[in-house]
């Protein structure tokens, strides 16, 4: 027996709706990391410093290869990956969305037409 029209509905939009909070929490993800990357920086410089890199540029070039920043960016990076994959699903989500729109406005358009 076949999916009625009403229970494929209501699976796509549960599925929409999954989707949009798992896209949400991983761009609020992303955005924490980009908020966080100054602290990263910031307390490396600082440990920089701690270690006898007095010039700010020596400072900046110590943080900048130490493991804390090297580990922010692969978190930073592992959530924009993440970000852009949902978002190019939710692309196609929209896509579906539209083709099936369209395919309804056809068959309407159609049964008026006979």
């Amino acid at each position: 027996m076949s999916q009625s029209y009403e229970d494929w509905r209501e699976e796509r939009l549960e599925a929409a709706r999954q989707h949009a909070a798992e896209l949400a929490a991983a761009v609020a993800r992303r955005a924490n990391l980009e908020n966080v990357k100054h602290a990263v920086v910031a307390m490396a410089q600082i440990d920089a410093e701690r270690q006898g890199f007095h010039t700010v540029s020596a400072q900046a070039r110590e943080a900048h290869s130490s493991d804390e920043y090297r580990e922010w960016c692969e978190a930073h990076a592992a959530a924009v990956e993440e970000a852009e994959r949902l978002r190019l699903e939710w692309r196609v989500i929209e896509m579906e969305f539209e083709y099936w729109r369209t395919t309804r406005a056809d068959r309407r358009a159609e049964m008026q037409m006979t």
